[in-house]
């Protein structure tokens, strides 16, 4: 239903500022009388995309990112959609997923190469693996799939830049005592159903990063991966 979309996209757009509100303003962002507008919000919280405690409506990062998806999946312009999410409510997302699997993370890593610097969104550290996370907020299943390959290959030529210089970094990412590193490039989208390998590089949606990452042994003999020595270092305290 088209208004269904609107209301959808009034929330997030509005709560890209703020993480509460009311009907009132959803009323005021989309136009629709205030029966349609209650009619989905109660949609939405059946579906635990929105929480509603007295007259606020309460909508964390996460179920803004579900939200987003839920938006897709009505048919909403995924270009319209990406422009209320924030890459940072993205990117704290894997990191918290990483996280919670085992993984020691860090949030936009820069590093300098001779060739310049670069960066990696996230980074999910676990002996010996090293996951070097690209953040998408698309997905091939929306004609993105050219795009999908260029991207794979900059973050495939990013990560081996990386792999260059990492032992530069192993006190700054605490793995001086490791000796060998195994380097992952991987893509995390947000407008895709299903985990796919393009290039062996594994493409995984946000949601199913935590199975992905829970079944990561699995994956290994099909995934694309760069081992580097390690220097071994000591701390000066």
């Amino acid at each position: 239903m088209a208004f269904e979309k609107e209301i959808v996209l009034c929330i997030l757009k509005l709560t890209k500022v703020v993480k509460e509100l009311s009907i009132e303003d959803i009323v005021a962002c989309s136009g629709f009388a205030s029966t349609l507008v209650k009619k989905t919000v109660g949609r939405l919280r059946e579906r635990d995309l929105i929480i509603i405690e007295g007259k606020k409506l309460l909508v964390n990062d996460e179920r803004r990112l579900r939200l987003a998806c839920f938006a897709a999946g009505l048919g909403c312009d995924v270009e319209k959609i990406s422009r209320f999410l924030t890459w940072r409510e993205f990117e704290v997302f894997c990191s918290d997923i990483l996280e919670s699997c085992g993984f020691k993370s860090f949030l936009n890593f820069r590093f300098k190469h001779r060739t310049g610097r670069r960066e990696v969104d996230v980074l999910g550290l676990r002996r010996p693996f090293i996951l070097c996370i690209d953040a998408k907020q698309w997905g091939a299943r929306f004609g993105k799939t050219s795009g999908l390959r260029n991207a794979i290959k900059k973050h495939v030529e990013r990560v081996k830049l990386l792999g260059d210089v990492i032992d530069r970094y192993v006190l700054n990412l605490g793995i001086e005592d490791w000796g060998e590193g195994v380097l992952v490039p991987l893509l995390v989208t947000l407008f895709q159903e299903k985990i796919m390998l393009e290039s062996n590089v594994p493409v995984v949606p946000i949601f199913k990063l935590n199975s992905f990452l829970m079944d990561f042994d699995g994956y290994l003999d099909e995934l694309r991966f760069y081992k580097v020595a390690l220097p071994r270092q000591r701390k000066i305290i």
